[in-house]
């Protein structure tokens, strides 16, 4: 037997100053994708360097460690960019009262959790670029580089698939 509350869609007008703010948002959300993408192409450069090579010798990487050592700033520089795009998307979240609407709130979870797992793998990947000394030195890399771009795909499917779709069907339209 279906409840009444089921059976009964409720909306209510949205007023033009949440609309602005979810245009905001997906603006945001674009720019977190956009970034988001620029991190998993850069990884990908990565991954072609250490897969190119049938085996690899961490001693001889150890004298390129100044140009490793700067490909991993970059990459968490640009994660920073990614994560200051980010902390605009959820404050912009917030006040679409999650705690009430469960559907924000489990977007803004999982947009948290995201973040935090790309986070987790760059910095395994990053403490991991200049441990030449590991005898699978090749191979952990290149699983770590995995790690990072299954964490970023996440993401943007996340951004595509449930937050601007959400924003622009429930918010704006």
């Amino acid at each position: 037997m279906f409840k009444l509350a089921n059976l009964i869609q409720m909306s209510f007008p949205v007023p033009d100053s949440k609309k602005d703010q979810a245009k905001d948002c997906i603006e945001r959300l674009t720019n977190v994708n956009n970034l988001a993408n620029q991190l998993k192409e850069s990884l990908e450069i990565l991954s072609s360097v250490f897969t190119e090579f049938k085996q690899i010798d961490g001693e001889k990487f150890y004298s390129k460690r100044g140009m490793l050592s700067k490909y991993k700033q970059d990459n968490l520089n640009l994660f920073k960019d990614l994560k200051d795009e980010g902390i605009f998307v959820i404050n912009i979240l917030d006040d679409f009262n999650p705690k009430s609407d469960s559907i924000v709130n489990e977007i803004l979870e999982s947009f948290k959790n995201n973040i935090d797992d790309i986070e987790d793998s760059l910095e395994s990947l990053g403490n991991s670029l200049l441990d030449f000394d590991d005898l699978d030195f090749q191979n952990k890399i290149l699983i770590l580089v995995e790690n990072c771009n299954t964490n970023i795909v996440k993401l943007v499917k996340l951004v595509d698939d449930r937050a601007i779709k959400f924003l622009e069907d429930d918010v704006i339209a």
